[in-house]
């Protein structure tokens, strides 16, 4: 046979596969179903939730015994129906969904031995709140002392669009952590990077797509280990208004449990809070206190207040030689004594900022949890500066390994606690972050298989109340399960990134590293 039949033949068949695949019958609601007194069980837990007008399809799996099913997707005067285990649907119907707002009803049926069977409604809540359109986060596989992929990556809240921002395998396994958004601005941002290429990276993408123009190179390296600490700068937390960057410089051991139910034990064995100008690039102490561990910093929305955490640490926390003198580790540094990490508690401290003059007023507490016995921890305040959403643990600075943190939340004007049973679980919750408009919150949660954190979504109304969170949709919701890396540090961004991910190792391979200037003070930023 000459090479043009079989290219023909081949030409053929493909176009007769595609007849038939498009001559498919689409599936059929079974007629007189009998009624299971159940909803039934899906993943992911698609049930009773409230979600965005703008999300991508929520696609999920039925998890219930079966020969055949059909799915009715019910909002407004549109009807989706879906046939086969897993109910995926597409993004044009989806949207048409939505667009109906209000309820979105759904139903599920079964074909068994007992022939057709219909379940109860679920029923969910369409808001007509958007969500911020894209998400950063970072992926990591479940390691300690050796990790191999450390991923930053992007997603859009709207789509399944997925693109890498820093893959840690092109700049020789170094680790990339700690990035950080301005203003939530896919244009300009920064991160952490260990190992090699260390230092801080900042990206920002000056003319493109819009973007001012302010003349910086688009990647810039930054050696920060110039400080009386010698440590590098991390945790960043970057003013609303001015060119300030809050980080920390920290020592940070970890150790392993036996018989606790927490796998890993990741502390502070000291911490300082200090700031960056980037307009002068020079850098200033904030605080200075052997004995009080300062860590992540957070500006309030109006750029008033410095957020921080804070614990007090007394002399019976140190380790000691048999003279009774303090242990010092390779730094010089003393210290903690392995029985006292369950003794570590933060509290939540703010210091009022004072532009004209570049300096603070002294701290005041804001939330003093160890009084309660409890540790505060990642202290993120709305965007409209009523309500202070933060962890809460047992003790210690590290939540997303304890199996008892979950997130609570101060009224800032009243003092009050405000409910948060809604969001949290019996694992671990951490690493939250508001959108820019303060009606979603998104946050890292162990709940699943207590093994890997995924990223969960709620509602907030504006008198504080949340709806039942609901997880990342997938295109393939067995992603959630299949992609065996956990997800942490979420950051909803109101534009993606668009410096491509091969420009940023480049940059970052290519030009050394600059040092910021160290001072005593900062100029005053506003006359």
């Amino acid at each position: 046979m000459s090479m043009f039949r079989i290219g023909r033949l081949i030409l053929m068949t493909a176009l007769t596969a595609a007849l038939f695949a498009g001559c498919r019958s689409r599936a059929v609601i079974p007629e007189g179903a009998a009624p299971i007194a159940a909803r039934p069980r899906i993943f992911p837990d698609y049930d009773g939730v409230t979600f965005p007008v703008n999300i991508a399809p929520m696609n999920f799996r039925i998890d219930e015994q079966g020969e055949r099913f059909v799915t009715v997707l019910h909002a407004g005067d549109h009807r989706e129906v879906v046939g086969g285990r897993v109910v995926s649907i597409g993004e044009k119907a989806w949207r048409e969904l939505l667009a109906s707002g209000g309820t979105l009803s759904i139903t599920v049926y079964r074909e068994s031995s007992r022939g057709w069977e219909r379940w109860e409604d679920i029923v969910n809540e369409i808001s007509p709140d958007p969500i911020d359109p894209w998400l950063a986060y970072r992926l990591i596989e479940p390691g300690y002392k050796k990790y191999d992929r450390v991923i930053v990556d992007q997603r859009s809240m709207e789509s399944f669009d997925e693109r890498v921002i820093i893959d840690n395998n092109s700049i020789k396994n170094g680790c990339v952590n700690c990035h950080h958004f301005r203003n939530r601005s896919g244009d300009d941002f920064l991160f952490h990077c260990r190992q090699q290429f260390g230092g801080l990276v900042r990206v920002h993408a000056g003319g493109r797509d819009g973007a001012p123009d302010t003349g910086r190179k688009t990647v810039e390296r930054f050696d920060t280990r110039n400080n009386p600490h010698k440590k590098a700068a991390v945790y960043p937390a970057w003013h609303p208004s001015l060119p300030l960057i809050a980080f920390t410089t920290n020592t940070t051991p970890q150790v392993f449990h036996t018989l606790s139910p927490n796998r890993i034990e990741v502390y502070d064995q000291a911490s300082e809070l200090i700031l960056y100008n980037e307009a002068s690039n020079q850098m200033v102490q904030l605080t200075e206190t052997d004995d009080i561990l300062e860590t992540f910093p957070s500006w309030s929305p109006d750029g008033e207040y410095l957020y921080y955490c804070s614990a007090a640490l007394g002399e019976d926390y140190w380790q000691k030689d048999p003279q009774g003198r303090a242990v010092l580790d390779e730094r010089g540094e003393k210290k903690i004594a392995p029985e006292a990490l369950k003794r570590i508690r933060y509290n939540i401290s703010r210091m009022r900022f004072h532009p004209e003059s570049a300096s603070f007023d002294p701290p005041e507490v804001v939330v003093d949890a160890p009084a309660e016995g409890k540790s505060a921890i990642h202290p993120r305040v709305s965007p409209d500066g009523r309500f202070l959403l933060y962890t809460i643990s047992a003790y210690g600075s590290f939540p997303i390994w304890h199996r008892d943190a979950e997130l609570e939340m101060l009224d800032l004007a009243g003092g009050e606690k405000i409910p948060t049973e809604a969001i949290n679980s019996q694992e671990s919750e951490s690493w939250h972050t508001w959108d820019s408009t303060g009606r979603w919150l998104v946050f890292a949660s162990r709940r699943d298989d207590t093994l890997y954190t995924r990223l969960y979504f709620a509602h907030i109304d504006g008198d504080g109340r949340f709806t039942k969170p609901f997880m990342l949709p997938q295109k393939d919701p067995d992603d959630n399960k299949l992609r065996m890396m956990s997800y942490n540090i979420p950051e909803l961004l109101v534009s993606p990134v668009t410096v491509p991910a091969s420009t940023i190792t480049r940059d970052m391979v290519v030009h050394s590293p600059s040092q910021p200037e160290w001072v005593e003070r900062l100029d005053p930023l506003l006359p």
